[in-house]
């Protein structure tokens, strides 16, 4: 076999290894007691000192994310204590300040920025601005919250991993969405009784994993609502869906998704 070759299927090989077990280097998944789920997990919670890169922030119940365009990983974590912490922070990535009741995160280089917050309340808005932003967040925290969507942004947005034992029963009575400026939004894996969206020139888009009892929709301009697996059962127990419906096909809703379509 040519060295190449070799190379290559090595080169695989790990990739491979690394997907499926993202543990080796050095992801730490916790379970519902917030311990470390598995043997490499505890074997790098022994090693690394998470308070080395530590940060305290005032309280906060508004997030205002400005990526310029740039890729972003936030993943906000319900908090054991009454302090708001902050890990993974680097100057050189990112400007982070809390002010009037806000945090502001601002991109300042082209590698975006990873973050980790444990928060104690309820986060109460997030908007975000020309950013591609992926992002957990604890339901515990998403109460009655509103997401604001601008700028030609894209949100992936799910709840945090937690391991097979852990089959508690999260729901959020209320989600908000604004979608706007040629945005998009996908939501994935949530229990919700009430979805409120108003798109405009925006998509929202949810996979069939998503519970919602009510979703409503309004449609303004070059927007729509999808299903990513609309082939399959979804569990949106009803969709309303007003407004300029030109873009919107009622096939694209996802099976067993009961439709109500006004004007």
């Amino acid at each position: 076999m040519k060295t190449s070759h070799i190379l290559f299927a090595s080169t695989l090989a790990l990739l491979l290894l690394v997907a499926c077990v993202p543990q080796l280097v050095g992801l730490i998944k916790y379970n519902h007691e917030n311990k470390p789920a598995d043997f490499m997990s505890r074997f790098w919670a022994e090693h690394f000192n998470r308070d080395q890169g530590e940060k305290v922030l005032e309280r906060f119940h508004y997030i205002h994310v400005d990526g310029q365009d740039k890729r972003i990983s936030l993943h906000v974590n319900k908090s054991q204590s009454d302090t708001v912490k902050a890990w993974n922070v680097s100057t050189k990535d990112l400007k982070m300040e809390v002010k009037n009741d806000t945090l502001y995160l601002k991109q300042l280089n082209k590698d975006g920025f990873y973050l980790i917050l444990d928060v104690p309340n309820p986060i109460r808005d997030l908007t975000v601005n020309q950013s591609k932003l992926s992002a957990s967040i604890a339901e515990d925290l998403m109460n009655d919250m509103q997401l604001n969507i601008l700028g030609g942004s894209d949100l992936t947005l799910g709840p945090p991993y937690r391991g097979e034992e852990d089959t508690i029963q999260r729901v959020i009575p209320n989600l908000r969405f604004v979608i706007s400026g040629k945005s998009r939004a996908f939501i994935d894996n949530y229990s919700v009784e009430q979805v409120n969206a108003n798109l405009q020139d925006g998509l929202l888009r949810y996979s069939q994993n998503l519970k919602v009892d009510t979703m409503t929709v309004k449609l303004v301009g070059k927007s729509n609502v999808s299903s990513i697996r609309y082939d399959e059962n979804n569990q949106i127990g009803l969709l309303n869906v007003s407004g300029d419906q030109k873009y919107f096909r009622k096939e694209f809703v996802g099976q067993n998704v009961h439709l109500n379509l006004t004007n």
